[in-house]
């Protein structure tokens, strides 16, 4: 196995130069996102973290791990295309009709093909093994609505990359752990590619931003790794240390925050009678920025709610799945009603 820390350094060293030599194409082309009544920022900024991450990662994966990167080829291949209909939205500025039919056409390749899927729902809400239509249109469902959570999530500095390192983390140890080999690479070279982006994004004064291109990489992949470790921690023997009693309960816990502004924003447009797919400032970091929170404060608290909903369900596990879900349920309940 090569080892983890040659993966993640060169993905971050590569998403280092990719970014710079972007830079200059962005610059010659005005490749900028220009601020508008919806944003968070005040000056132009280049969108170019996105593609020279997916860059990073998938040429650190091809460098050091060409057998997991064979194993993973669907996933890598669907990650690309997901890629390029970023650039092209933040480019072109697609209509949200078409965007999400892209979002479909991914969901598909990584559903239908690269068997990023979810068979099996361990007793939530006494469903078990699940017939393979509802399989594939439930797997379908996830991989959309989990690109768009982190699409979401891309409208403050550091937020969706913060969120994307910690489900590298969360997720990447896992697989390390039961020797899930190319998929604990894969988390070690995004997360490589994401830590070069916040240095860019958050630290440096060439402040860039990820565009959709990499929010939805990185839902993307989200969605692959969550999904892939439900499956493989239920084949996992009862006793084996690294299995979960409650994987689904630890997925979503993982991918809390992203998830919640996504149903909650949903829930809201729909309620004012709006599309749910019209943009508007109603998002829980657009909240926070109006409670007086700084880009720097309110990414740290969501990241960190994040991170303090999964070691508390983590902590709980031994409780029926039922009534995990239900108490993450409250929690978001509890949050909307503050945000209020």
């Amino acid at each position: 196995m090569p080892p983890l820390g040659w993966i993640f350094v060169t993905a971050l060293g590569a998403t280092v130069f990719a970014t710079l030599a972007l830079l200059r194409v962005a610059r010659r082309l005005g490749f900028y996102d220009v601020p508008n009544e919806r944003s968070a920022h005040r000056y132009p900024a280049p969108l170019v973290g996105g593609l020279a991450f997916a860059v990073g990662t998938l040429l650190s994966l091809m460098l050091w791990a060409m057998e997991s990167a064979r194993v993973l080829s669907p996933v890598l291949v669907s990650l690309v295309f997901i890629a390029v209909l970023g650039c092209l939205d933040d480019w072109f500025r697609l209509s949200p009709e078409r965007k999400l039919l892209g979002q479909v056409v991914v969901a598909v390749l990584l559903v239908g093909w690269a068997e990023v899927r979810l068979n099996h729902f361990e007793g939530v809400f006494g469903v078990g093994p699940l017939p393979q239509p509802m399989a594939v249109a439930v797997s379908l469902l996830g991989v959309v609505g989990i690109i768009n959570a982190f699409n979401f999530m891309d409208g403050i500095d550091g937020l969706a990359g913060g969120l994307g390192l910690w489900v590298c983390a969360a997720f990447g140890i896992w697989m390390y752990g039961v020797n899930q080999v190319p998929y604990a690479l894969f988390a070690a070279a995004l997360a490589g590619g994401i830590c070069a982006f916040l240095y860019f994004n958050v630290l440096s004064s060439a402040r860039v931003f990820m565009g959709d291109a990499g929010s939805m990489f990185i839902g993307a992949s989200a969605a692959v790794l969550a999904l892939k470790f439900v499956e493989f921690n239920r084949e996992l023997p009862n006793g084996h240390v690294w299995r979960m009693a409650a994987g689904p309960a630890l997925a979503i816990s993982v991918l809390f925050v992203p998830l919640f502004d996504e149903v909650r924003v949903f829930l809201v447009r729909l309620w004012h009678r709006r599309s749910p797919f019209r943009a508007d400032r109603m998002h829980v970091h657009h909240q926070l920025l109006k409670r007086g929170f700084t880009h720097v404060r309110a990414a740290a608290l969501l990241i960190g709610c994040c991170i303090g909903v999964t070691l508390m369900v983590w902590s709980l596990q031994a409780l029926p799945i039922n009534d995990l879900l239900l108490l993450e349920g409250a929690l978001a309940l509890a949050a909307s009603r503050w945000l209020r």
